[in-house]
């Protein structure tokens, strides 16, 4: 219940954010693998990334380059691969979807008594370093 009034107040500002930007949830996971990732990513291992084919990741490459939202580049060592990074508008739009985010999440964190904040804070912290933990070695295994 609590989890699911949570998602429910994050996910409209949310979805109304990317109604904005004009863009599919794959282009947006796109922007936001990136933003996460923080360096040039190869086309392949975004695929990689998204869960989705070389093909399908460079379509949609292609669609949030034309937008603005990343430049592609060829590698300076090997022409044959290419480099996707986050364009300025790219990580301004990052910044703006998570700037939301956090936004929600404060607002529904204020309505939680004293108390109750403060293990939910830590409850929520702990969740979040295990996640990271999990995606670390999951990131470990793949390779």
């Amino acid at each position: 219940m609590l989890l699911d009034r949570l998602h429910g107040g994050c996910q409209t500002e949310l979805f109304d954010a990317l109604l904005d930007l004009d863009l599919s949830f794959t282009q947006a996971r796109v922007v936001f693998t990136l933003a996460k990732h923080g360096t040039a990513l190869q086309i392949n291992e975004l695929a990689e990334q998204l869960g989705v084919s070389v093909a399908t990741a460079g379509r949609n490459v292609e669609q949030v380059m034309a937008l603005g939202l990343v430049h592609r580049r060829e590698d300076a060592e090997d022409r044959r691969i290419k480099l996707v990074t986050l364009s300025e508008q790219g990580q301004e739009t990052a910044r703006v979807y998570e700037s939301v985010m956090r936004a929600q999440i404060q607002t529904f964190v204020q309505v939680v008594p004293g108390e109750e904040a403060s293990l939910l804070a830590d409850a929520l912290n702990n969740a979040l370093a295990g996640a990271d933990l999990l995606a670390a070695d999951s990131q470990d295994f793949a390779r």
